[in-house]
């Protein structure tokens, strides 16, 4: 939501995401709810009457708070349906990153692939995602308590960007800091191509 006065909005449809992010270009304030154990219960809830094997993958544990809160979902629904089944995977990653590994998932399970199968696959490769972040203002990653205060007011008062890179721990550490963003995408661009196996067989995402 960003606020305006006593009033919110939401994203939504087409015009209404384009009235948000027109607001929050605009200097408006956005702020976020974090899902609580709840929310999760009634959706694994929810899904139980498909009788099928329920697989969710969250957002890093070092980012936030809804992998515990799945967990806790999770241990309720097992106290109440000790016959569901149901596996959390954190995925140490997010955004983008989680929708490569959720795709993938994805193909597997039309394919016919067990749960066990798809779990193991999951597991094993969410560690070969990679994630990159390019900023040029910190004050959102510091609201959500993503990077420490410390340097914050020295890099926006340089205005300076900054490329961020998602550790194996699903945490966010800064790499390379640069005026020129330019510069810093093509250091980005050729990091890639060193670093990742096969690249151009890869699939980037961007957003």
């Amino acid at each position: 939501t960003a606020r305006k006065g006593s009033g919110n909005l939401q994203s939504g449809n087409k015009e209404e995401t384009d009235e948000f992010y027109q607001r929050l270009l605009n200097g408006e304030e956005c702020t976020t709810t974090q899902a609580v154990s709840m929310t999760y219960y009634d959706l694994f809830r929810e899904l139980l009457p498909q009788e099928r094997p329920i697989i969710y993958i969250s957002v890093s544990s070092a980012l936030s708070a809804s992998y515990a809160s799945s967990l806790v979902a999770k241990k309720r629904i097992l106290k109440e349906y000790p016959d569901a089944d149901i596996s959390v995977i954190d995925s140490k990653g997010f955004c983008c990153g989680m929708e490569l590994l959720l795709d993938r998932a994805v193909e597997m399970r039309d394919a016919g692939r067990s749960k066990k199968e798809i779990i193991q696959w999951l597991e094993k490769n969410k560690f070969k995602v990679i994630h990159w972040l390019l900023i040029n203002n910190f004050e959102h990653l510091l609201k959500g308590g993503r990077v420490s205060p410390g340097p914050r007011f020295l890099f926006n008062m340089l205005d300076v960007t900054s490329l961020l890179h998602l550790d194996n721990k699903g945490q966010l550490w800064p790499v390379t800091k640069r005026r020129k963003k330019k510069k810093i995408i093509k250091k980005l661009i050729k990091r890639i191509f060193k670093e990742a196996v096969h690249p151009k067989e890869q699939t980037a995402v961007i957003s």
